[in-house]
Order: C-alpha cells, then structure tokens, then sequence
C-alpha cells in the first residue's frame, strides 16, 4: 500500500501523485537512499514539498508514503514508528531530521 517514488533518470522527485494529498506517514531519502525524516501528515504531498523546499533534492530525493482516506492515530502512530524502527535496524540510529532522531531540524 505504500508507494517509493523518484523521478526518472536518475533525478530527485519533483511532481508528486494526486493521491498524496490525503493524510499518511511519509518518508524522505537523500540522494544515496539513506532514511532522513519520517513524519505524519494530514496532507502528505504539501509535507514532502516544505521538506523539497527547505531541504533541497538531495536530501529529500525520493519518499515512502502511505496515505489513508481516514486513518487513526494508531494507523499513523504505527507506520511512522516502524518505519524509524526499520532505520534503527539499518543505520544504528533514527533518521536525523525526524523529531526526537537527535539531528537537525529543519
């Protein structure tokens, strides 16, 4: 149910799905794949963009979503902390722009 998108050639996301703008979790990748932030969002697609815009592509070059026409708080709660569980596995750490993930914010 969730959807990794980059655009083609190579180049970071720049058009996102109509679909995305419902309320889901999202998770924005740098350019070499690595996890940079998971967040919730009531409309995921004028998240994604904010992190584009204050960001910049490379460190929001692609994203995992799930969105949902009506989610709960636990629907949200629980993509968003397996998804920054999945990167604890991965990296040792939580993605570093993610609240509370002991990096920047923007």
């Amino acid at each position: 149910p969730h959807v990794v998108l980059q655009a083609a050639s190579g180049q970071p996301i720049t058009t996102l799905p109509p679909d995305w703008d419902k309320a889901g979790v999202y998770a924005c990748f740098d350019r070499d794949g690595f996890f940079k932030f998971v967040g919730m969002s009531r409309k995921v697609a004028v998240s994604i963009n904010n992190h584009l815009q204050v960001l910049g592509a490379d460190e929001c070059y692609a994203a995992k979503v799930l969105v949902w026409d009506k989610p709960t708080k636990d629907d949200l709660e629980g993509t968003a902390k397996a998804w920054i569980e999945q990167c604890i596995n991965a990296t040792g750490a939580p993605p570093p722009r993610t609240p509370g993930g002991g990096g920047p914010k923007e």
